[in-house]
C-alpha cells in the first residue's frame, strides 16, 4: 500500500522544521445547528490544524506517492534505529491516526 497525501490539506514546514497541517473538518448538520444558534460557527467551513513532531514531521516527508509502507518503515528503521516491529506499528498507527482524520488515504 502507498499512503496518499489529501491534497486539500494545506501542510507547511515551519522555522523549527516541524510540519503544520491545516485541513477542513465537517461539521455534523445537529452541531451545525447548535452552534448556529448560539453564535459559535457562521456557516464557514471549520478548521482544525495539527502540528506533527519530529517523528511524525519525518515520516509525512516520505509520503511522496511512490514509498510503499514497507519502504517507509524501513526508512524509519535506518533513522531511528529501531526494531522492525517498533517500527511497524509506529508507522502504521501514524498512518491510521491521520487516515482518521482525513489526511492520508492509501493505495
Amino acid at each position: 500500500m502507498v499512503p496518499l497525501r489529501n491534497l486539500e490539506a494545506e501542510a507547511r514546514v515551519q522555522d523549527n522544521g516541524l510540519v503544520l497541517i491545516r485541513y477542513e473538518v465537517a461539521v455534523k448538520p445537529w452541531f451545525g445547528r447548535v452552534a448556529s444558534r448560539v453564535g459559535l460557527w457562521d456557516g464557514r467551513p471549520m478548521q482544525k490544524q495539527l502540528e506533527l513532531d519530529e517523528i511524525g514531521s519525518f515520516v509525512w516527508g516520505l509520503f511522496d506517492e511512490r514509498r510503499t509502507v514497507r519502504e517507509i518503515v524501513e526508512v524509519f528503521m535506518d533513522r531511528y534505529k529501531v526494531q522492525r516491529r517498533e517500527a511497524v506499528l509506529s508507522v502504521t498507527e501514524f498512518i491510521r491516526m491521520l487516515g482518521q482524520r482525513g489526511l492520508v488515504g492509501l493505495r
